[in-house]
């Protein structure tokens, strides 16, 4: 990577300064100090202007209560940040303009910047890291990642590690520049945005077991006479690891990655092109959900799901796709099972531990889970329906969690282990979690839940 022209997600920006690296390398090793922490924001933010630098140094500190901000620095602050806004999108004030811009959108400007100039330093850092053929490299990452999770107590949260960009992430943006400006991206309904898609790399389990089972399907395929493995990688992402691992894993590969999101389709084809594997692996910008392929397929694979295989639609594009598959071919996730449980409120509120999935803290809690629902690619599955019994359950309050494990092959990613597996509750028409009292010890009744695949928890559920 040129360290001279760090602009590959957008406008040019500066290079990260030697304080800079000397901090973020320390950050790696060590940790920081609150003060440093305050200092490495400031030079991420603002590194051509020291006054903004070392108000956003105060400004932080003020947050972590270790340090005081007074009216007058917090205006300057957000003068400075005002100004930088305008220049970068050219907005000029006029008399009819408002004193104050949008602060959600400025926000959001800020916070994006912030974390571009953050991933670039990052990407700085580890240079000389990734030597070897691209394979070998991602293999070594792949091997780093441990094979489950580690559960914190409330003792041991204190060493629980922030949300980072996994060094897979890194890696894969390293090899590109000149990529749009991802804070204006406007995604299509149904399709996750550039970031978001960027970021399922944190999940790290979920990365490594996706990349053995297709592993092994390709073992699996390639062992016979074929001169081609017609692969479709169905919502892609704007890293298409799935579609490139595959392509290096084999020289029969010929893939067509699908998705929805033409911003991220575009960058998918940037990186594509980085590894010299355009000839083989082909970007559509399209829906899968209605894609009718020109070949049939030899694998297909679709990472588009959520626990409870709710809020993406991967059975509808299994099932759309699925009709296309050869006789002797493999889809994966190769099956899908979903578990509820019966949760009482004081475990939920007093865990045996806690899991972080790149930025989001889980509580653990281990109930009787009973698996409602298997699912295959294939299946006919419109509607997902079941009922929890809480017959004996003694009185009191209880939640209703749902999960999954998934199947890659051999590979299972277990509850906790990915996001797409994270328990979650069951929720009201307010997206709050639902609370079910229960009386009487002798009930009969029943928690019956309903939704479409895709579809999120929320007001599916009634006592019965």
């Amino acid at each position: 990577m040129n360290e001279g022209n760090l602009n590959y997600f957008g406008p040019r920006i500066s290079t990260p300064k030697p304080r800079t690296f000397e901090l973020t390398g320390k950050k790696e090793r060590e940790g920081l100090t609150p003060e440093e922490e305050g200092e490495l924001r400031g030079l991420f933010a603002h590194p051509d202007n020291p006054e903004a630098a070392s108000l956003l140094q105060k400004e932080y500190l003020a947050s972590q209560g270790i340090g005081q901000m007074s009216d007058e620095e917090r205006e300057r602050l957000r003068i400075i940040r005002m100004e930088k806004y305008r220049r970068e999108r050219r907005v000029e004030p006029s008399e009819n303009a408002p004193s104050k811009l949008d602060e959600k959108k400025q926000a959001e400007a800020s916070a994006a910047e912030l974390h571009m100039l953050y991933i670039q330093a990052k990407i700085a850092a580890l240079k000389g890291h990734w030597d070897g053929l691209p394979k070998e490299v991602i293999d070594r990452m792949i091997q780093a990642i441990p094979d489950d999770v580690t559960v914190y107590t409330k003792e041991t949260l204190h060493s629980m590690p922030k949300d980072e960009p996994s060094e897979i992430e890194l890696y894969f943006l390293s090899k590109i520049q000149n990529l749009p400006d991802f804070r204006k991206d406007d995604k299509p309904e149904g399709a996750l945005r550039i970031m978001e898609s960027i970021r399922c790399l944190r999940d790290k389990i979920r990365t490594k077991k996706f990349l053995a089972g297709l592993t092994e399907a390709l073992n699996n395929i390639g062992s016979s006479e074929k001169s081609e493995i017609e692969m479709c990688d169905a919502g892609t992402g704007a890293i298409p690891i799935l579609a490139i691992y595959a392509a290096l894993s084999s020289e029969k590969v010929r893939c067509t990655a699908i998705e929805l999101n033409p911003n991220s389709a575009a960058i998918a084809e940037k990186v594509v092109e980085a590894f010299g594997l355009q000839d083989r692996i082909k970007i559509l910008r399209t829906d899968a959900i209605k894609f009718e392929p020109e070949k049939q397929i030899d694998l297909l694979i679709s990472e588009t799901m959520h626990s409870g295989l709710t809020a993406e639609p991967m059975v509808q594009i299994l099932s759309n796709l699925n009709k296309y598959l050869k006789e002797d071919g493999v889809a994966l996730p190769s099956a899908v099972r979903i578990k509820a449980a019966l949760v009482p409120l004081n475990d939920w509120t007093s865990p045996k531990g806690f899991v972080k999935i790149y930025g989001n803290l889980h509580h653990v809690v281990s109930p009787n889970w009973e698996e409602v629902v298997h699912y295959e690619p294939g299946d006919n599955l419109e509607e997902i329906a079941f009922n929890v019994p809480v017959e004996g359950a003694p009185k009191g309050s209880y939640f209703v969690l749902v999960t999954s494990e998934v199947d890659i092959g051999s590979q299972r990613i277990n509850s906790y282990q990915s996001l797409i597996t994270m328990p979650q509750f069951l929720r009201d028409a307010k997206s709050d979690p639902m609370i079910f009292d229960i009386k009487d010890s002798d009930s009969r009744h029943s928690i019956s839940v309903t939704y479409k695949p895709g579809e999120m928890l929320d007001g599916v559920s009634r006592l019965d």
